[in-house]
């Protein structure tokens, strides 16, 4: 039997032989310096040439499948990241994003070590594969927002597609009032001024004239939502601690 499958970056041609009620599995030549493709449980993120700090381990790995066993065996890892040149692996115990220090580092690539289900108390959505956690009338700063997210072992929500834009318009109508805006889980890279998601997605979908970095203390980001459209367009809005936003916690999952 003959499978062409997508994973993470690259397409292999699979073919399973079942041999003695063994499976053997043949991937193709790696794209985009990933070698193989990794478990549903490993999420690559769009984070490059970027050695991000924080990490709790460092060891010499000859291929990704093996940094990404090392995360899965140890302890409390939630992320992994692999230098496709040198062969380090560095494993973390948060989910890397966007935001964290790092230095300019060439070949690496980062995975996120999804969990199959939601803490208690969070909403699921299979269909995008994410648990999440409104708090619309617990408004608080964005740093604090984003930290009371990072206790559950998540972050704020990241709206990178349509599907995610058209679900949550839906989810947040209640009694027929809209919830006009929340912010989200981004960071603007000071060394180019470019808007990325945590996961290192590009922001698009703008205001009309945004971002404008209003009296220059606008670095974070405001969803508005349109339910008639069911549409998601994005302000830039200030990080400071007096001001207040409803905002959403959400958990990738496998």
């Amino acid at each position: 039997m003959s499978l062409l499958t997508t994973c993470g970056g690259c397409i292999s041609l699979l073919r399973s032989l079942v041999l003695f009620q063994m499976i053997l599995w043949i991937d193709s030549k790696p794209i985009d310096g990933d070698p193989v493709c990794l478990p549903s449980t490993f999420r690559r993120i769009e984070i490059y040439t970027k050695l991000l700090s924080g990490f709790a381990n460092i060891t010499t790995e000859t291929s990704l499948t093996g940094c990404s066993e090392q995360c899965a065996g140890f302890s409390g890892c939630q992320s992994f990241g692999f230098n496709t040149i040198n062969k380090t692996c560095y494993l973390y115990m948060d989910r890397v994003k966007i935001s964290s220090s790092s230095t300019t580092e060439e070949g690496m690539v980062y995975y996120w070590l999804l969990r199959d289900t939601c803490p208690a108390s969070y909403y699921k959505n299979p269909e995008l594969s994410l648990c999440f956690l409104p708090f619309l009338s617990d408004k608080k700063p964005v740093l604090e927002a984003e930290k009371r997210c990072e206790q559950d072992g998540g972050h704020l929500i990241i709206i990178d597609s349509v599907e995610k834009e058209k679900f949550l318009a839906e989810f947040l109508t209640v009694d027929q009032k809209q919830v006009k805006s929340l912010v989200g889980g981004v960071e603007l890279v000071a060394s180019t001024e470019d808007w990325k998601w945590f996961n290192g997605a590009n922001v698009t979908n703008w205001n009309v004239d945004q971002p404008d970095n209003y009296k220059g203390i606008e670095d974070c980001l405001q969803a508005v939502f349109k339910p008639k459209t069911k549409t998601t367009v994005f302000n830039d809005t200030p990080c400071e601690a007096s001001k207040k936003h409803r905002f959403i916690c959400e958990i990738p999952i496998v």
